[in-house]
């Protein structure tokens, strides 16, 4: 992320509808997070993408070339399943092997992550089960939406699952409740 003033810390998200790009900068001080920055533009066409996200940038006179942008549709997978209890490293390589009872796309055609659910548990599941959360991306998505914020002058740190990115956004505004504020 860039940083512009000791401790300051900026950050656009990115949201690529079908209908609008939406773009809002956040600024983490340290001891609170800020909107100090919004902007919407509709998008008239997907082959005017790019043009969209340009133009929505450039209206939000944002401070900060770095974006966190999310991806959706048919190209995105989530699963949370059942396994036994393992170690992280172990984990991996389960879901890698197992890949293919989860995800309907070849495995060299994915981006592939998973996340162990602590104290996530359900009536099916037996003492030595865990769940755990699966999700994969096809691969063509993922570098056409880095390639396509590269392309237009952003810098992607941050490549998520919308889903996630919403709840990410929600947790955020509870852990920090009055820390939050909108800029001026």
């Amino acid at each position: 992320m860039g940083f512009f003033r000791r401790g300051e810390k900026r950050l656009i998200g990115l949201d690529l509808g079908s209908s609008a790009v939406k773009a809002v900068e956040y600024t983490d001080y340290g001891d609170r997070l800020v909107i100090t920055g919004f902007s919407l533009k509709a998008v008239e066409s997907k082959d005017l993408l790019d043009q969209a996200i340009r133009d929505c940038i450039a209206e939000g006179n944002f401070h900060t070339r770095d974006v966190a942008v999310s991806l959706s549709g048919r190209g995105v997978v989530v699963r949370f399943v059942n396994m036994m209890k393992m170690d992280d490293d172990e984990l991996e390589s389960a879901v890698r092997y197992e890949a293919d009872k989860y995800i309907p796309f070849e495995l060299s055609e994915v981006m592939l992550g998973c996340q162990r659910l602590e104290g996530v548990r359900d009536a099916t599941m037996s003492e030595k089960e865990m769940k755990v959360l699966v999700v994969a991306a096809k691969r063509e998505l993922v570098e056409e939406v880095v390639e396509m914020t590269k392309r237009i002058g952003l810098s992607p740190v941050v490549v998520d699952v919308d889903l996630f990115a919403l709840s990410n956004a929600y947790e955020m505004k509870q852990r920090l409740g009055p820390k939050m504020e909108t800029g001026d």
